[in-house]
């Protein structure tokens, strides 16, 4: 089961985003969680790199009833971007 999602984000933490208020878990990356030392610091980048932008998700499965997907604002993955900032690790999941 796949398809796409698009519109306004907010952000939980350095990995998952609700968009339209559906919970996705962005593929491939694995961010620190909010009661670990930098997840914060990762939840706040994952804001800047978004910056407002509406977000388009093409996702591919679910996990813990949360979408799996490929993330993109204003172009840019945010999936490669967290793990290229530094924020996230590459995971295999």
């Amino acid at each position: 089961m796949a398809g796409t999602i698009v519109g306004h984000a907010s952000v939980y933490d350095g990995d998952t985003l609700y968009i339209n208020s559906d919970p996705v878990r962005l593929f491939g990356v694995d961010a620190e969680e909010l009661d670990e030392p930098h997840g914060y610091e990762a939840k706040a980048h994952m804001i800047i790199l978004i910056h407002g932008q509406p977000v388009t998700c093409t996702w591919h499965g679910w996990s813990y009833e949360r979408r799996i997907g490929l993330c993109y604002a204003g172009g840019s993955s945010l999936n490669a971007q967290m793990i290229r900032d530094g924020y996230a690790l590459d995971c295999a999941y």
